[in-house]
Formats: structure tokens, C-alpha cells, sequence
């Protein structure tokens, strides 16, 4: 359940984020708990596949390749810019 939450206060940061106005005014804070919650679903994502017996087959499904898209861009935005346009594929793991 509080993965749940942090999904969803996740792309409520996001949505936030791109209105310029709201950004204006809040951006450090916004990039500060993106990076929260980059860091917390990359620790639960590593510790999932510590967690199991075959994490090369987990990572391979569509669940672990959905936790990886949630994660990756903001990895991915620090060497392309614009690919922190891509946080929207984090409200995928609500479909989980």
C-alpha cells in the first residue's frame, strides 16, 4: 500500500511539474522528491531481485520491465535531456 501512495504522490509531482507556473515556484522541491522517489523504487526494484531465485527471468517479464520504465528515465534524464518526459510511464506501475 505505500508503494501505492508513492506511485501516485510520484505522478502527482510530475503533473505538478509541468504546469510552468507551479514550477516556477516549487521546481527545487519537485526535483528533490522525484529523486525521492527514484531512489526508493530503484531500492525496492534491487531488492526484489535479491530477493528471488531467478532475477534475470523477473526482469525479463512484463512486471519487471514495467518497474524498470518507472525508474529508467530519470537515470536517463541526467545524460538526454527531455527524457524526464517519460515519469508518465511510472503511473504504469499502478496497473500492477
Amino acid at each position: 500500500v505505500a508503494l501505492l501512495v508513492l506511485i501516485v504522490l510520484s505522478i502527482v509531482v510530475v503533473m505538478l511539474d509541468s504546469v510552468p507556473g507551479i514550477h516556477a515556484g516549487h521546481g527545487p522541491l519537485f526535483w528533490a522528491l522525484e529523486w525521492a522517489f527514484t531512489v526508493v523504487f530503484t531500492l525496492e526494484y534491487i531488492l526484489r531481485l535479491i530477493a528471488i531465485r531467478r532475477p534475470l527471468r523477473f526482469v525479463l517479464s512484463p512486471l519487471g520491465l514495467v518497474d524498470l520504465l518507472a525508474i529508467l528515465p530519470s537515470y536517463m534524464s541526467v545524460f538526454i535531456p527531455g527524457a524526464q518526459s517519460l515519469l508518465v510511464l511510472r503511473a504504469l506501475r499502478l496497473l500492477r
